[in-house]
Parts: structure tokens; C-alpha cells; sequence
């Protein structure tokens, strides 16, 4: 008779990788919430030499590796003393029986690669084949003397998308990190370097580009700090030297810039700025980047100012969640006057200066989306905590007396922290999207018509398909019980012209 411990894994630095994705989506920053508490939760209760694969510390095989294995090799009787080569398949003797093991395996391993710190432990962007794509695994023996002991280890070796592959991570500050890049970039020989065509390792993702020292290209800290830049980006001649200024100063403050940005952005000589790709990239990251997770249940004002550190400053479901629950009145009214303002200034066909109207259509939809989840996922509990009060008991049955499933996932019925919010959110919630829906239901839907049917006329193939695009996208938040012919009718004819007439591939994308 043998004891069994559970096993788990570790998901590494995913809480600090993740501060400068882009969530566009509600159910994404909600899953992200939830994984992170998830595997919070585990790590304080569970020991961390029950931690199974932890590549992101190296490449060694570890105790929890051999002891899992070890434990199915005493219930199948299989030899024991061989767990390195049953879990790289060299003996395939265990993954014959067990394949998932394998599968599992392969998946914590991409998922910690994919948080490597540099490009270069990556693979190329290119198609690739099924077979190219596979991991082979293999190990070696070594021995090191350390204090007048002799220490083996048994290191795995992965090799997949044509190149040995390595997960190994490093614990540092990505914000931090990415200025440092900057500063190095100002080297005399940093620059002989990339003349030459020497070039430091690549960062693996993009830095944040609602950061204003990336946008700079020096380091500022504070709002004192923009006072003293020489050369203020115009963004193409969209903005003033003045305009630049201010918006800049609203980024060094991340957890007030979004309600200040769209404030901004919400008047008339603002808005035309938003036809390049570069305003648009940052308004989209200070909205829809998470930032600093908030790992404690618990919040504490800070006693101090400047405060000893930012966990006051942390957000559980993200920064654009906590503007909506916290102060959502300026958000809703911004939306609402940015989306009415920018259909005056259709012209009748699709323009340079019509990006700023497509790119705010984009924005209204997705922060719609964000509405909803808040207005969909606090009546759900509502509802479900009301019929545990009239039940009179902490579980909910329906009438037959069975108890009613308990619902997972990232959608409106789950659980998330950090979306607890009063009914006067909710109100306003709802009356804003009624607002957009109806400016986007019937001024945007004959904009686009129109647009569309202009560029038929003329030939312009690829602005038809981006119209068509977004003109779908107008209806992502549409549930069932709104749907009505016209916009069935649109979704259709969408998808017909798109899968007709747009090449898909890797080298093309509609924004």
C-alpha cells in the first residue's frame, strides 16, 4: 500500500508578462484574473517541491518530476529507477500507456517558452508543418562535485520548430528592462553596432505603448520630466507640441490615465489625431493593458505620501474593469461623445481621415463588450444570490429539488474578483450601451453601407474587405434575443464577401 501526493505546476512570471497584453476582450482579462488567483491560491498551500516541470528554473529534471513518475511506475508495476527516460520517451514505455503525460508535458513546456525574456530563444514567424512543429525530447547525465559531494543530474534537451528550445526564465521588471534597452540605444557603440548589422537580443514582445519613455525614446519618470524634452513627437502633424504634452503627462500616471485620455480624446480637434496608427496604439494599450495584478483579497490606503510602494495602486481584473466599477461615469460619457462626434465627420466615402472614424467604431464595440460583461455578470449573481435568500439555504436547487451547476469558466456566470459593484454602475452601464447601440445600429450601419458601396463601384477591393470587417464586428455584442433580419442579413453577407474575396494568410491582417 502506497501514499500518492498530488502534483501541480507552476505558471512562473505569468502575473508580470502578462501587466502589457492586450486584454480587448472582457472574457480575457477575466480569465486572466482567474488563473492568477487560481495558481496564487495553490502556491500558498501547496509545497513547492510538489511543483511538477518547472522549466522556467532551468532544464534539470527535478525531485516532483521523479517522484510522480515513480509513483505510477509502483501502481503499474513498471521498472522503476528509469523516470527520466519515461517521461522524455526514450522509453516509451510509460507514454505508451499513459500519452497524455506526454501531451501535458508539451504544454507546460510551450506555455513557459512563450514567456522566454528574448525573441531569439524563439522560434521564427513562418508556416510551419505539423512534424516540424513536434517536440522530441531527450536527456543527459552529468556530475558535479560540489562540497566533496558528488551530485547528478539529469538534464532535459527539446528540440522543436528546427532548434534546440530552452524556457528557462529570469525574474525581472519588464517595464524596467525595456528602459534600460533604451537607454543602451543612445550608445556611440550601440549604434556602430546596428551599422554594422550587429544588433542586441530582441525583447520577445513589444513594450507597453502607452509607456511615454518607449514613445520618447528617454527615460521620464514623472510629469516634471516632460517639461524638459526638447522635441516633442507631432504624431504626424496631428497634434501640438502643447496637445503632445499634456497627453503624455496623463501616461505617467497609469492608474488615472484611462478616464483622462478619453476625456481628451472625447473633443473635436483631438479626435482627428486618432487617424494614426500611433495614437491609436496607445490609446489601446492605456485602456485594455491590465497592468499590476493585485494579488491580496484586501486593499490598504497607503499612511505615507510618496507611498512605500504601488500594491495600492494594483487592480484585480484589470485597470479598464476597475474604471468601470470604481468611476464609471467619465468613461461612459467620453464613449458616448467620442462615437457621436466622429460620425459628423464622414465626408461620404472612405478617406485617410475615415480611420479615425473606423478606429473609434473598434474602440465603442470593444468597450460595449466590456459594459455587457459587467451588466451580464452582476445580475447573474444578483439573481443567483436572491434565490439563495428565498431558498433559505447556501445551496441553490431548482424546482425539482436538485442543486443547480456550479458555473466555471471566464464568461458572465463566473466568479471574478474585482467586478463587485453597486446598481447605480449597472444603470449607467446600461444606459450608455443603449446610447452606442443605437448610433451604431443606425448612423455607423449607413456610414459603412455607404462606404462600401462606393468602393465597389470603384473597384477597391481590399477597403471593401476591411469595411465589410467592420462592419460585422459592429454586431459582436449582439446576443440572440437582439438579433433581427437586418443584422442577420449583414453578418452573412459579411462573411460571404470576406471568405470570397480576402487572401487569409500570415503576411495580411484587418485592424
Amino acid at each position: 500500500m502506497t501514499t500518492t501526493t498530488k502534483q501541480y505546476i507552476y505558471i512562473g512570471n505569468f502575473a508580470e508578462e502578462s501587466e502589457y497584453l492586450k486584454f480587448s476582450t472582457p472574457e480575457t482579462a477575466a480569465c486572466r484574473t482567474q488563473v492568477l488567483d487560481y495558481f496564487h491560491q495553490l502556491q500558498s498551500v501547496i509545497p513547492s517541491d510538489n511543483y511538477l516541470f518547472r522549466f522556467q528554473d532551468g532544464m534539470n529534471s527535478t525531485d516532483a518530476d521523479r517522484r510522480y513518475i515513480d509513483q505510477i511506475c509502483i501502481q503499474m508495476g513498471f521498472d522503476r529507477g528509469n523516470e527520466v527516460s519515461y517521461i522524455t520517451g526514450t522509453n516509451m514505455l510509460l507514454l505508451d500507456h499513459y500519452p497524455e503525460i506526454g501531451f501535458f508535458r508539451d504544454l507546460v513546456f510551450m506555455f513557459k517558452l512563450v514567456m522566454v525574456p528574448t525573441s531569439d530563444q524563439l522560434p521564427i514567424l513562418k508556416p510551419w508543418t505539423p512534424e516540424e512543429v513536434a517536440l522530441t525530447w531527450a536527456y543527459s547525465v552529468t556530475q558535479n562535485n560540489q562540497n566533496n559531494e558528488i551530485i547528478t543530474f539529469n538534464t532535459y534537451h527539446v528540440k522543436g520548430f528546427g532548434k534546440n528550445l530552452d524556457c528557462t526564465q529570469t525574474v525581472t521588471n519588464v517595464e524596467e528592462d525595456q528602459l534600460q534597452r533604451i537607454k543602451k540605444k543612445k550608445t556611440i557603440f550601440s549604434r556602430v553596432m546596428r551599422y554594422i548589422g550587429v544588433h542586441a537580443q530582441l525583447p520577445r514582445a513589444t513594450p507597453s505603448q502607452a509607456n511615454p519613455s518607449i514613445l520618447l525614446g528617454e527615460r521620464v519618470d514623472t510629469e516634471d520630466d516632460i517639461l524638459h524634452i526638447k522635441n516633442l513627437p507631432d504624431f504626424d502633424g496631428t497634434l501640438g507640441a502643447k496637445d503632445c504634452e499634456l497627453m503624455l503627462q496623463y501616461l505617467t500616471a497609469p492608474y488615472m490615465r484611462i478616464p483622462l485620455l478619453l476625456k481628451f480624446f472625447s473633443t473635436d480637434n483631438h479626435l482627428k489625431a486618432l487617424r494614426t496608427f500611433k495614437i491609436q496604439e496607445v490609446l489601446d494599450a492605456a485602456l485594455f493593458e491590465p497592468g499590476q495584478w493585485q494579488e491580496k483579497y484586501e486593499k490598504f490606503c497607503p499612511t505615507e505620501v510618496p507611498a512605500p510602494n504601488r500594491d495600492h495602486l494594483c487592480t484585480a481584473a484589470g485597470l479598464l474593469f476597475n474604471e468601470l466599477v470604481m468611476s464609471p461615469k467619465i468613461v461612459f460619457q467620453s464613449v458616448y461623445e467620442m462615437l457621436d462626434h466622429v460620425v459628423e465627420m464622414d465626408t461620404g466615402k472612405y478617406s485617410e481621415l475615415s480611420e479615425s472614424i473606423l478606429y473609434v467604431i473598434r474602440l465603442s464595440v470593444r468597450l460595449e463588450g466590456y459594459m455587457l460583461y459587467l451588466i451580464r455578470n452582476h445580475e447573474f449573481h444578483t439573481k443567483n444570490n436572491s434565490n439563495l435568500v428565498d431558498n433559505g439555504s447556501s445551496n441553490s436547487n431548482d424546482e425539482d429539488g436538485k442543486s443547480k451547476p456550479q458555473y466555471n469558466g471566464a464568461y458572465y456566470h463566473a466568479h471574478v474578483r474585482g467586478l463587485e459593484c453597486n446598481q447605480s454602475v449597472i444603470d449607467e452601464a446600461i444606459e450608455c450601451r443603449t446610447k452606442l447601440r443605437k448610433i451604431l445600429d443606425e448612423r455607423v450601419f449607413k456610414i459603412l453601407a455607404r462606404w462600401i458601396k462606393k468602393a465597389k463601384a470603384d473597384g477597391k477591393v481590399l477597403i471593401c474587405c476591411m469595411l465589410h470587417a467592420h462592419l460585422a464586428f459592429l454586431y459582436r455584442n449582439v446576443r440572440k434575443e437582439e438579433l433581427t433580419p437586418t443584422i442577420v442579413f449583414s453578418i452573412l453577407s459579411c462573411q460571404i464577401f470576406l471568405f470570397n474575396h480576402y487572401k487569409f494568410d500570415l503576411g495580411k491582417k484587418i485592424r
